[in-house]
Protein backbone atom coordinates (compact mmCIF):
# COMPACT_ATOMS: atom_id res chain seq x y z
CA UNK A 1 0.00 0.00 0.00
CA UNK A 2 2.84 2.31 0.45
CA UNK A 3 4.63 0.99 -2.24
CA UNK A 4 1.82 1.99 -4.16
CA UNK A 5 1.81 5.52 -3.12
CA UNK A 6 4.99 5.89 -3.89
CA UNK A 7 4.63 4.72 -7.59
CA UNK A 8 1.88 6.92 -8.02
CA UNK A 9 3.46 10.14 -7.12
CA UNK A 10 6.38 9.27 -8.88
CA UNK A 11 4.01 7.89 -12.26
CA UNK A 12 2.49 11.48 -12.01
CA UNK A 13 5.66 13.45 -12.70
CA UNK A 14 6.10 15.19 -8.96
CA UNK A 15 9.08 12.67 -7.90
CA UNK A 16 10.96 14.55 -10.66
CA UNK A 17 10.98 17.82 -8.44
CA UNK A 18 11.98 15.80 -5.39
CA UNK A 19 14.57 14.13 -7.35
CA UNK A 20 16.04 17.80 -8.46
CA UNK A 21 15.89 19.10 -4.74
CA UNK A 22 17.48 15.74 -3.02
CA UNK A 23 20.58 16.40 -5.90
CA UNK A 24 20.56 20.06 -4.88
CA UNK A 25 20.49 19.06 -1.05
CA UNK A 26 23.12 16.15 -1.27
CA UNK A 27 25.41 18.59 -3.46
CA UNK A 28 25.15 21.20 -0.74
CA UNK A 29 25.96 18.37 1.96
CA UNK A 30 28.79 17.44 -0.08
CA UNK A 31 30.16 20.88 -0.64
CA UNK A 32 30.02 21.54 3.16
CA UNK A 33 31.69 18.74 4.21
CA UNK A 34 34.23 18.83 1.35
CA UNK A 35 34.71 22.65 2.91
CA UNK A 36 35.27 21.49 6.20
CA UNK A 37 38.00 18.89 5.46
CA UNK A 38 40.12 22.01 3.53
CA UNK A 39 39.57 23.72 6.17
CA UNK A 40 40.73 21.50 8.46
CA UNK A 41 44.13 20.20 6.09
CA UNK A 42 44.60 24.45 6.09
CA UNK A 43 44.85 24.19 10.15
CA UNK A 44 47.05 21.06 9.75
CA UNK A 45 49.27 22.40 6.89
CA UNK A 46 49.60 25.69 9.31
CA UNK A 47 50.58 23.43 12.37
CA UNK A 48 53.57 21.60 10.43
CA UNK A 49 54.40 24.80 8.76
CA UNK A 50 54.86 25.84 12.72
CA UNK A 51 56.72 22.72 13.61
CA UNK A 52 59.30 23.06 10.67
CA UNK A 53 59.93 26.45 11.73
CA UNK A 54 60.60 25.43 15.16
CA UNK A 55 62.82 22.16 14.43
CA UNK A 56 65.13 24.40 11.50
CA UNK A 57 65.48 26.87 14.41
CA UNK A 58 66.61 23.92 16.69
CA UNK A 59 68.82 22.60 13.88
CA UNK A 60 70.74 25.79 13.44
CA UNK A 61 70.89 26.42 17.47
CA UNK A 62 72.97 22.80 17.30
CA UNK A 63 75.05 23.86 14.51
CA UNK A 64 75.69 26.78 16.67
CA UNK A 65 76.32 24.47 19.68
CA UNK A 66 78.62 22.44 17.48
CA UNK A 67 80.44 25.03 16.12
CA UNK A 68 81.22 26.40 19.21
CA UNK A 69 82.47 22.97 21.05
CA UNK A 70 84.61 22.58 17.63
CA UNK A 71 86.27 25.65 18.56
CA UNK A 72 86.72 25.23 22.68
CA UNK A 73 88.35 22.18 22.08
CA UNK A 74 90.88 23.86 19.10
CA UNK A 75 91.46 26.88 21.69
CA UNK A 76 91.73 23.70 24.48
CA UNK A 77 94.01 21.78 22.53
CA UNK A 78 96.35 24.77 21.15
CA UNK A 79 96.93 25.83 24.92
CA UNK A 80 94.09 28.84 25.25
CA UNK A 81 92.66 27.62 27.65
CA UNK A 82 94.04 25.44 30.52
CA UNK A 83 92.26 23.37 32.88
CA UNK A 84 93.41 23.27 36.63
CA UNK A 85 96.42 21.96 37.38
CA UNK A 86 95.64 21.93 41.06
CA UNK A 87 92.59 20.00 40.62
CA UNK A 88 94.52 17.04 38.42
CA UNK A 89 97.06 17.19 41.05
CA UNK A 90 94.33 16.90 44.34
CA UNK A 91 92.38 13.78 42.57
CA UNK A 92 96.28 12.09 41.80
CA UNK A 93 96.72 13.09 45.40
CA UNK A 94 93.40 11.94 46.89
CA UNK A 95 93.93 8.29 44.88
CA UNK A 96 97.40 7.85 45.99
CA UNK A 97 95.93 8.69 49.61
CA UNK A 98 93.35 6.43 49.10
CA UNK A 99 94.56 3.72 47.47
CA UNK A 100 98.63 3.76 47.80
CA UNK A 101 99.03 3.51 44.34
CA UNK A 102 98.14 3.50 40.92
CA UNK A 103 99.33 1.75 37.68
CA UNK A 104 98.95 2.90 34.32
CA UNK A 105 96.18 0.87 33.14
CA UNK A 106 93.96 1.84 35.83
CA UNK A 107 94.89 5.48 35.58
CA UNK A 108 92.81 6.16 32.78
CA UNK A 109 89.65 5.07 34.01
CA UNK A 110 90.01 6.25 37.45
CA UNK A 111 91.26 9.97 36.48
CA UNK A 112 90.53 10.39 33.38
CA UNK A 113 93.12 11.54 31.67
CA UNK A 114 96.03 9.83 29.83
CA UNK A 115 98.78 8.00 31.73
CA UNK A 116 101.29 10.45 30.75
CA UNK A 117 99.36 13.43 31.51
CA UNK A 118 99.29 12.31 34.68
CA UNK A 119 102.96 11.92 34.41
CA UNK A 120 103.83 15.74 33.96
CA UNK A 121 102.00 16.62 37.09
CA UNK A 122 103.27 14.04 39.00
CA UNK A 123 106.86 15.63 37.96
CA UNK A 124 105.43 18.80 39.34
CA UNK A 125 104.26 17.76 42.90
CA UNK A 126 107.82 15.70 44.25
CA UNK A 127 107.95 12.92 46.79
CA UNK A 128 106.24 10.67 44.40
CA UNK A 129 107.79 7.51 42.89
CA UNK A 130 107.69 6.37 39.21
CA UNK A 131 108.52 2.95 38.75
CA UNK A 132 108.41 1.03 35.61
CA UNK A 133 107.36 -2.48 36.10
CA UNK A 134 107.91 -4.19 32.97
CA UNK A 135 105.36 -2.49 30.58
CA UNK A 136 103.28 -1.63 33.35
CA UNK A 137 103.85 1.82 35.33
CA UNK A 138 103.04 2.73 38.86
CA UNK A 139 102.89 5.92 40.80
CA UNK A 140 103.56 5.64 44.47
CA UNK A 141 104.27 8.16 47.05
CA UNK A 142 108.03 8.28 48.66
CA UNK A 143 106.42 7.43 52.00
CA UNK A 144 104.06 4.78 51.29
CA UNK A 145 107.28 3.27 48.82
CA UNK A 146 109.41 2.79 51.71
CA UNK A 147 106.19 1.09 53.69
CA UNK A 148 106.06 -1.26 51.65
CA UNK A 149 110.01 -2.03 51.56
CA UNK A 150 109.61 -2.40 55.18
CA UNK A 151 106.93 -4.82 55.34
CA UNK A 152 108.97 -6.48 52.34
CA UNK A 153 112.24 -6.80 53.86
CA UNK A 154 110.34 -8.22 57.13
CA UNK A 155 108.55 -11.42 55.60
CA UNK A 156 110.41 -14.38 55.36
CA UNK A 157 108.95 -16.67 53.26
CA UNK A 158 110.43 -17.67 49.88
CA UNK A 159 106.80 -18.28 48.49
CA UNK A 160 105.74 -15.81 46.34
CA UNK A 161 101.99 -16.32 46.81
CA UNK A 162 102.30 -16.21 50.79
CA UNK A 163 104.54 -13.40 50.38
CA UNK A 164 101.62 -11.30 48.47
CA UNK A 165 99.01 -12.39 50.55
CA UNK A 166 101.50 -10.87 53.44
CA UNK A 167 101.74 -7.91 52.20
CA UNK A 168 98.02 -6.70 51.60
CA UNK A 169 97.31 -3.82 49.87
CA UNK A 170 101.02 -3.64 48.29
CA UNK A 171 99.88 -7.09 46.33
CA UNK A 172 99.65 -6.00 42.88
CA UNK A 173 102.64 -3.62 43.04
CA UNK A 174 104.82 -6.68 44.50
CA UNK A 175 103.26 -8.99 41.48
CA UNK A 176 104.41 -6.39 39.15
CA UNK A 177 107.45 -6.01 40.77
CA UNK A 178 108.57 -9.72 40.79
CA UNK A 179 107.16 -10.47 37.28
CA UNK A 180 109.84 -8.07 35.91
CA UNK A 181 112.39 -8.97 37.90
CA UNK A 182 112.81 -6.11 40.00
CA UNK A 183 112.39 -8.29 43.47
CA UNK A 184 113.78 -11.69 43.82
CA UNK A 185 113.92 -14.02 47.07
CA UNK A 186 117.31 -13.78 48.53
CA UNK A 187 117.28 -17.34 49.68
CA UNK A 188 120.57 -16.34 52.05
CA UNK A 189 119.83 -13.54 53.51
CA UNK A 190 115.95 -15.45 53.56
CA UNK A 191 114.57 -12.16 52.70
CA UNK A 192 112.52 -10.51 49.49
CA UNK A 193 114.96 -7.74 48.05
CA UNK A 194 114.37 -5.09 45.83
CA UNK A 195 117.04 -4.23 42.43
CA UNK A 196 117.75 -0.69 42.40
Amino acid sequence: MVRRRIDDYLARGEGRKIESYDSIYVERQILEVAKNILDELKNLKDKVNAIEAVLEDLNSRMISIEERIERLGKYRSQGYIREKRSSLRDTILRILDKEMYITASEAKQKIGVTFTRILSEVQSIGNINVIDAGGEAVIISTDRFEEFKHMLESIRTGDPQEAGERLGVYKTLFNLMRRSGMIYYDVKAKAWKILS
